[in-house]
């Protein structure tokens, strides 16, 4: 007779076999359910949708061209003419006032 239980090396095991995409590798979002076989991330989920051959190949070429941003272009640098000038929306300065001397 067989164990038909899994035990904690196990189930740790298969945890870490099906964390992560089996097409490119990423890590998938964490799940209540236990995984039980390999699964697709979102992205390659949406490769493979069309029918149409020639648009899955498209997607395939442009997956492996796909270009890293640079350190420099990671960082947000604003306009100095930005940071002078006020902001109007949505931004109150002063308090406001039930319009008997309390304010709120």
């Amino acid at each position: 007779m067989t164990n038909k239980y899994r035990t904690k090396e196990q189930i740790a095991k298969d945890d870490l076999l099906f964390s992560t995409c089996y097409v490119c590798g990423d890590k998938l979002r964490a799940s209540k359910q236990p995984r039980v076989s390999a699964k697709k991330c979102a992205e390659c989920k949406g490769d493979g949708q069309s029918d149409n051959a020639e648009v899955k190949k498209l997607f395939k070429q442009l997956r492996a061209k796909a270009i890293k941003p640079s350190e420099d272009e990671m960082t947000f640098e604003d306009n100095p003419r930005a940071v002078k000038e006020k902001d109007y929306s949505r931004f109150f300065s002063q308090s406001i006032s039930n319009g008997k001397g309390v304010d709120l």
